[in-house]
């Protein structure tokens, strides 16, 4: 059995292209069976030369001819979050997969791809042919994120010196309000970690269910006064936004003209890491690269599918 997989992230541009993904499946593959390479790969690269590896139509051939090559077994590739693909990308993707997978006669008969993604029109659309399941629905998914919870407020509970009758409430309250979302967890949890025993409960209590409406709430505190600090952040989100690619700390910085009167760089990147911080949560630093915590803040800032965003 051979496993290949690709974790789509819409910050990034080599994680959210068509051609990027196949170039990610074959690598493996090849890592696997260097075979394939001289079969495969090595013929249509003398052929075609440089072009092979940014046309997707020559890729997706070799992908196909490489994965199902019988000599390896059985082949499973995973694409994960779709969804944060650029749009031309999903489509070329989707058609390519609906017309090799469903329209043909004689699909790969020892390929399987898995497909996860939010489950957008456009997406659907393609993929309705194929088997599918909400993954929410699943009871597994249920006691994961049971597990999820309990795990995050006994982590808490050690740290803030929870009595057990706050401990139950918290659990209850967070089962409540996340609605089936890891992330809805995450975020508040993370909140919970600036706030008291005493507090924490109530704090729960007010803050609103589902992950919209708790995005509403963060956004809220980190923008609702007319500082120079919210004011930065309202700079920081619209620049990150509009950005093709993730930002550095640096860039930002620049962009946002923060902290212009600080002569030293490494104090200069620290009062902007702080500033980042105040975005609430929506914002997130990974590798010194400045990006939305997850694509769905994206879709929330920008009214994605209702028109009404907060900043578009």
């Amino acid at each position: 059995m051979t496993l290949a997989y690709f974790f789509c992230d819409a910050s990034f541009e080599k994680q959210r292209t068509a051609t990027s993904i196949i170039r990610g499946l074959l690598y493996q593959l090849v890592q696997q069976h260097e075979n394939l390479l001289s079969k495969y790969i090595l013929p249509r690269y003398e052929e075609r030369g440089n072009q092979l590896f940014t046309s997707f139509d020559a890729l997706w051939a070799v992908f196909i001819a490489a994965a199902a090559d019988q000599d390896t077994g059985r082949t499973y590739c995973i694409i994960d979050a779709l969804d944060e693909c650029d749009n031309a990308s999903k489509d070329i993707l989707l058609c390519q997969l609906h017309e090799t997978f469903y329209c043909q006669e004689n699909p790969p008969p020892n390929l399987s791809i898995l497909i996860t993604s939010r489950p957008y029109p456009e997406i659907r659309e393609y993929l309705q042919d194929f088997t599918n399941a909400d993954l929410a629905s699943f009871d597994q998914a249920r006691q994961d994120i049971d597990r999820c919870i309990r795990e995050r407020v006994g982590d808490l509970a050690k740290k803030k010196n929870y009595t057990d009758k706050v401990k139950r409430e918290i659990i209850d309250l967070l089962r409540y309000k996340a609605e089936g979302t890891f992330l809805w967890v995450g975020l508040a949890c993370e909140e919970l970690r600036g706030k008291s025993s005493k507090d924490a409960i109530q704090f729960l209590r007010d803050i609103p269910k589902g992950l919209i409406s708790l995005y509403k709430s963060l956004l809220k505190t980190a923008t609702e006064d007319e500082t120079s600090e919210c004011a930065a952040t309202r700079s920081n989100l619209s620049f990150i936004i509009v950005s093709f690619d993730a930002l550095s700390v640096l860039e930002i910085s620049e962009a946002c003209q923060l902290h212009q009167d600080e002569p030293d760089l490494d104090t200069r990147l620290q009062y902007t890491r702080d500033q980042i911080a105040s975005c609430r949560l929506l914002v997130v630093i990974h590798a010194e690269k400045v990006q939305l915590l997850h694509q769905s803040v994206r879709d929330f800032l920008t009214g994605s599918g209702s028109g009404s965003g907060f900043f578009f």
